[in-house]
């Protein structure tokens, strides 16, 4: 391509020559021998030819995208459908162990309560504390027999 502009631009060259040398008729018959069109018909030739591979290569390219595109949407398709059963047995697992945590704090409630109607009921005073002293338990008996609410005494370190 460099080769016909040169060769383009060497033939204007020569005619606007011969137009100031020799004046407009010789030019007009150095026009008449068709070389400048002959290049230029050349010229675009092969700028058609580049159009039509660029738009070759155009279309590959969209080809490879929407191919790149639908196989991308497989992909996700797949991944979605495939964790989904996962999700379900995690749900399902979640479920089943929050329903048994229910159960054992019921359970738990349950115990609590039945502990505390004995302790209350009981005619001796009962305080009860853990390993670094602190009142955990105080029955009713030992309220009135110690003058302490429960409220009061319960949660605070015991004295002796």
């Amino acid at each position: 391509m460099r080769r016909l502009i040169a060769g383009r631009l060497d033939t204007a060259r020569k005619t606007l020559d011969t137009l100031k040398e020799k004046g407009f008729p010789a030019a007009r018959e150095q026009m008449l021998t068709r070389t400048g069109k002959k290049e230029m018909d050349a010229l675009r030739r092969i700028v058609r030819e580049m159009e039509e591979h660029e738009q070759e290569l155009l279309q590959e390219r969209m080809d490879q995208s929407s191919r790149s595109t639908r196989r991308t949407a497989w992909t996700f398709a797949i991944l979605f459908v495939s964790i989904l059963p996962l999700l379900g047995l995690i749900f399902y697992f979640v479920q089943r162990e929050l329903a048994r945590r229910r159960e054992v704090e019921a359970a738990l409630e349950q115990v609590t309560g039945l502990q505390r109607a004995i302790l209350n009921s009981a005619n001796y005073s009962i305080v009860s504390t853990d390993v670094e002293g602190t009142i955990r338990t105080f029955n009713r008996t030992a309220e009135r027999l110690l003058g302490y609410n429960a409220a009061e005494v319960v949660g605070k370190l015991s004295p002796a």
